[in-house]
């Protein structure tokens, strides 16, 4: 019986897939016991608003700084203006990983540069 032998390529492209098959094995390894498995926190801060046809589009950024995911998040922002009632957008993020950042924007018809803004997370679920 005649058994072939590998050549130097077979013997390379070996031992790269068993490198990247150690190394994919020992980052799960490691990050199952080193990852600090505290509690979610997200919070929320407003970005530069911008000028639109239907009055002003206020970018808010969502990041959870905390160590599990956040499901639904929701995000609360209230517009105070000097003339009158104020106004409140709202918006929520479906999924929220662990030290993720997502974005998402309010339309307001008064200027955010002119009132005081609060912007808050009003919530979110643990899966």
């Amino acid at each position: 019986m005649n058994i072939p032998r590998k050549n130097i390529l077979e013997w390379s492209v070996f031992a790269l897939g068993l490198a990247l098959v150690t190394a994919v094995l020992w980052f799960l390894i490691r990050t199952g016991f080193t990852v600090a498995h505290t509690p979610a926190d997200p919070i929320a801060y407003a970005g530069e608003p911008v000028r639109t046809q239907d009055g002003y589009l206020l970018p808010v950024t969502l990041k959870n700084r905390g160590g599990s995911t956040a499901e639904e998040v929701g995000v609360e922002v209230t517009l105070a203006g000097a003339s009158g009632e104020p106004e409140t957008g709202e918006f929520s993020v479906p999924f929220l990983p662990r030290h993720a950042t997502r974005s998402g924007s309010v339309v307001f018809q008064g200027d955010p540069a002119k009132g005081a803004l609060t912007v808050r997370v009003t919530g979110f679920h643990t899966p």
